[in-house]
């Protein structure tokens, strides 16, 4: 289900104004037009593995998740919350098939735009391929970030660190995609929140 924006979406515009501060109504407007919405219902798949990836997204409503799986078990790499812009980057930007899973974690709107049409903006708006590689940056932090505290915290830790960071993953995600993107078990993850529990954290 699709349809084309005839006015800025207020995800977007919130999006496009906090990493572009200074962007005008304008520029906001010709940037909309290029996108349309589309809804997928909890378990719908997005994207699979051997697809190319032509899109970004960003989440209106709803959850997303991208995942591997490895010999028949998930291993969830990311969730996306409304305001997330969600692709698989390594075949949006090099064209080749996609090695991920993106799906719904719950009923979900999202705000798509093609790559042709990304790159006609860039061609548009001066300073828009800036704003993309700033945001590509903070991507990039974030996911290094994560990376290091898979490799060196525990997972006491990493769950601590989820709770003040994204404390939105625990409350509206199931629990056994929290401990998969955390790196362990379901049971280690009970016995985390048992502990914390008792502690008082």
């Amino acid at each position: 289900m699709q349809q084309p924006m005839s006015t800025i979406n207020p995800s977007l515009q919130k999006f496009y104004q906090k990493i572009w501060p200074d962007i005008s109504i304008e520029m906001l407007e010709t940037i909309s037009e290029k996108y349309t919405t589309h809804s997928y219902k909890r378990g719908d798949v997005i994207l699979k593995p051997g697809d190319v990836c032509e899109w970004t997204g960003l989440v209106n409503e709803g959850i997303v998740r991208y995942y591997h799986v490895v010999d028949g078990k998930e291993h969830v790499g990311q969730f996306f919350m409304p305001g997330m812009i969600v692709s698989d980057y390594v075949s949006y930007i090099e064209g080749s098939a996609a090695r991920i899973y993106i799906d719904a974690v719950k009923d979900c709107e999202i705000s798509i735009m093609r790559k042709e049409d990304s790159e006609c903006l860039r061609q548009l708006i001066p300073g828009y391929l800036e704003m993309i590689l700033k945001y590509l940056n903070l991507i990039y932090i974030s996911n290094f970030e994560r990376y290091s505290s898979l490799l060196l915290d525990p997972a006491e830790t990493r769950y601590l660190k989820l709770l003040k960071s994204r404390p939105e993953i625990v409350q509206q995600v199931p629990l056994y995609m929290v401990a998969s993107f955390l790196g362990i078990t379901p049971e280690m993850l009970s016995r985390v929140r048992k502990k914390i529990s008792v502690q008082g954290h």
